[in-house]
């Protein structure tokens, strides 16, 4: 308990999940209640209209700030992130401790780094991406070859599918080359987790595009060429690091890549994200370093954390299925500050609609590019648009008109009603609590060393910008120094001529 005997809650992330909580939160608490801080390394949070394409639609995104929420409900904002956690008390990047009482966990998933030459195609869509891609291929003259990958951790994958499918749709009715689209798949079953309907569903939708999934299809980057002759590997690796490599050779064409083992080429190569776990120290992890959580979304080993979002080990990540573990998670803290809440298991439930005949409607209405390329009704999942939390979309709707709160009509297709077991059933592996003293010493030294490491950045940044304010400075007195002199020159007192003669 804080010292006013206020208890203080800590929400660490600036995404649906941290602000659903958020606002759940303010709602069973009032400020007098208890003390609220969010961290978060995000100033705004991005948002299409509820009716809109989030993945693929290229109108701009409409923005809401974490200052404005944090206003709206009487938290303190901080803009960092969270690097440690220990009982009681949090560490920052920037260095700085901060205590709570409760604390929520809701800092989302991680993106492994995409090889040399992918193009990546993040959480949120990339319309300027899809917009080039659209491009190549009206542009192109002679064949081409892209392909749509989707790792085994991608979190969603029907927008791998949605992606091949407006990809081969574009090249049917816009390209006169030869563009050949495909379809790869880590895993055997991407869908799997959606049900056997489902899968059907897309299935047809493939067959009715002309394309085919390649599931089970491991791609890895290639091992690097080996130098030619007369180089050393140092002397490839300096030429590299120095930018000269490909000044002094002609690039290739098309981006290589390893199909299950052998190499292959592809002009253009798109691959959804692979995601990993935070691996937040002071917190147990399952082996994919995803937060370990119990049924009622609290963190197994400590005590007084809660985990909710795309950092637990949830078989998809969507925002519906954070905002609802964000939701049982809020209910325990509220309950632990005192809040008449009464706490219950999460039980996250994806539903939707898997629309039918996308792959018709794309073929007879859009002959030629669409203006503005909003291809809302030729994607597979509805509602599109990945719907917010209860609180949150309203509290979008309340600040921007574009947002619909409500959904008003719904396309045909196939209804998708998914329900995830609790977290802590799937892979996870709380830290054990018996330990040998020397992993115990090795564990703190190496948190004091992090906590060093932290502090010395923090002093790093604080003497940038003391230098900077420095050379502003001296910036300044140079030019206070050239205009006085300036105006004495202007009045003759720098002019020789007018100097005694010695």
């Amino acid at each position: 308990m804080s010292a006013r005997g206020i208890p203080k809650i800590v929400i660490a992330g600036g995404g649906p999940a941290a602000l659903e909580a958020l606002l759940a939160l303010r709602d069973w608490l009032e400020p007098n209640r208890a003390r609220i801080c969010l961290i978060a390394p995000n100033r705004t949070l991005g948002h299409r209209p509820l009716s809109s394409v989030v993945e693929f639609a290229t109108h701009p995104e409409h923005e809401l700030s974490l200052a404005s929420i944090a206003a709206a409900t009487d938290a303190k904002l901080v803009s960092d992130s969270v690097a440690l956690v220990e009982p009681g008390r949090l560490l920052t990047r920037d260095g700085s401790w901060i205590t709570y009482d409760q604390l929520l966990i809701a800092i989302g998933a991680f993106e492994r780094r995409l090889p040399r030459g992918w193009i990546g195609w993040p959480a949120q869509g990339d319309p300027q991406a899809l917009l080039g891609l659209i491009g190549d291929i009206a542009d192109a003259t002679s064949a081409i070859r892209i392909s749509v990958y989707i790792p085994d951790s991608s979190g969603w994958p029907l927008a791998g599918y949605e992606l091949a499918l407006i990809l081969a749709h574009a090249a049917r009715a816009e390209s006169a080359a030869d563009v050949s689209v495909e379809l790869l798949a880590e895993g055997s079953r991407p869908l799997a987790v959606l049900g056997e309907r489902a899968e059907a569903v897309v299935e047809a939708e493939l067959r009715a595009a002309g394309l085919e999934l390649q599931a089970g299809t491991r791609v890895e980057e290639p091992p690097p060429a080996a130098p030619r002759g007369g180089e050393d590997w140092m002397s490839a690796l300096t030429a590299r690091v120095l930018g000269r490599t490909a000044a002094q050779r002609p690039a290739p064409t098309g981006v290589p890549v390893l199909v299950r083992g052998e190499r292959a080429r592809f002009d253009r190569f798109v691959a959804l994200p692979a995601n990993r776990g935070p691996a937040l120290p002071g917190l147990g992890t399952d082996r994919h370093g995803y937060v370990a959580i119990d049924e009622h979304c609290r963190v197994l080993g400590v005590k007084s954390v809660w985990a909710a979002g795309d950092c637990t080990p949830l078989a998809l990540k969507h925002s519906t299925l954070a905002v609802a573990q964000a939701e049982c998670a809020a209910a325990g803290i509220a309950a632990a500050a005192g809040a008449e809440v009464e706490p219950h298991a999460s039980e996250p439930v994806l539903t939707g609609i898997l629309v039918s005949g996308a792959a018709a409607r794309w073929s007879t209405e859009n002959a030629s590019r669409p203006a503005g390329l909003e291809p809302a009704a030729h994607c597979l999942w509805w509602p599109s648009g990945k719907v917010l939390g209860r609180r949150l979309a309203r509290f979008f709707a309340r600040r921007d008109r574009a947002a619909r709160p409500l959904l008003l009509g719904h396309p045909h297709g196939t209804a998708i009603q998914v329900t995830f077991p609790p977290p802590a059933t799937v892979d996870a592996r709380p830290p054990s609590p018996a330990r040998e003293d020397n992993a115990i010493e090795v564990e703190r030294a190496h948190d004091a060393f992090q906590r060093r490491v932290f502090a010395l950045q923090r002093v790093e940044r604080a003497a940038e910008r003391q230098l900077e304010e420095m050379e502003e400075e001296l910036r300044r007195a140079h030019e206070r120094s050239a205009e006085v002199l300036a105006r004495l020159n202007a009045a003759g007192y720098l002019v020789k001529d007018d100097l005694p003669m010695g």
